[in-house]
């Protein structure tokens, strides 16, 4: 699982860093791959998105350069904490002419954190056909930011210590069509749909734009399971954790350009909820499929009501 928190959402980092070093990995001795720098979220763990771009990262290790990353599966473990570097270890599962499948795990000392498997194909000829993009989206520049929505609100219910994060936010730019509305109203149609890119402009590297956008993806994206049944995210007292995390790349991808995620949540129950989604690109082109299932503890029963604890004990 990674980062849980009794109080506030998991799923958002301080980013004081560059991506570059977030993301970058040494080979270290004894073979395995490592990265010192933690990207710390609210709650003092390592950033989910960090452990599955790092995981990325380390998959693409030693492969041919026409071998590119088309699905990722990633389980959380256990949290990552910040002191101690994130310590990746990669087994070659299958090399075979188009296909190579590479399993990651990551550690943190005697502690496994993750677990990933990545799989890699040459490409082939092959008919082509994709979703549509959401209709009558509005321009990413006409929208705010999260981080201009959440500092200027004045309804006193967004937390301090939510404010004083995004704060510092400066590797990701989110602009949500739905807003405030979102954070803290119930949102029947149980979907999220905002645009996000990495703010600097990274190198000509499509793995690291493929990690880029896995460090995206963990990146307010699973607030959309808790959309049908709260309305104030931050103040549940819920106890959040991720628990597994897949991507599908259909195509080549800038993680420096405009992406518009289109997310829904099909279903939430024993604790649990799942959330998938589209990206596409500003013209309209499908470059990933995500899905992550997140756990949601400390539902309460009053009546036949299933509510959270915060909104219990308030009462």
């Amino acid at each position: 699982m990674s980062s849980p928190s009794p109080d506030t959402p998991t799923f958002l980092p301080h980013q004081h860093k560059v991506l570059g070093e977030l993301l970058r990995l040494q080979r270290d001795p004894d073979g395995l791959l490592s990265n010192a720098i933690p990207d710390v979220n609210i709650n003092g763990m390592l950033f989910g998105g960090q452990l599955i771009g790092q995981s990325l990262m380390a998959a693409c290790q030693d492969l041919p350069e026409d071998l590119i990353a088309h699905q990722m599966q990633l389980s959380f473990l256990m949290p990552g904490r910040p002191g101690a570097p994130m310590r990746y270890e990669v087994l070659s599962l299958m090399h075979g002419r188009n296909f190579s499948v590479q399993q990651v795990t990551g550690w943190q000392n005697e502690r496994r954190i993750i677990v990933a498997t990545v799989s890699f194909h040459r490409g082939e000829l092959g008919p082509t056909h994709q979703v549509r993009m959401p209709q009558n989206v509005p321009d990413p520049e006409s929208l705010p930011t999260m981080r201009d929505m959440v500092l200027t609100d004045e309804s006193g219910l967004v937390p301090g210590h939510v404010k004083g994060a995004l704060r510092h936010a400066s590797i990701v730019d989110l602009r949500p069509l739905d807003g405030l509305d979102f954070l803290l109203q119930h949102v029947e149609t149980h979907s999220f749909r905002y645009w996000v890119r990495i703010r600097d402009t990274l190198p000509d590297d499509p793995q690291l734009h493929l990690a880029a956008l896995g460090y995206m993806s963990d990146y307010w994206f699973p607030f959309t399971a808790l959309s049908p049944h709260l309305d104030n995210k931050f103040t549940s007292g819920l106890f959040l954790a991720s628990l597994n995390h897949g991507i599908w790349f259909h195509n080549a991808v800038r993680a420096d350009q405009w992406l518009l995620v289109d997310a829904r949540c099909p279903a939430t129950g024993h604790g649990r909820g799942l959330t998938v989604g589209n990206i596409f690109t500003q013209d309209g082109t499908l470059v990933a499929s995500l899905a992550q299932e997140g756990l949601q503890r400390g539902w309460v029963a009053l009546g036949s009501d299933i509510l959270p604890p915060g909104i219990k004990s308030a009462e």
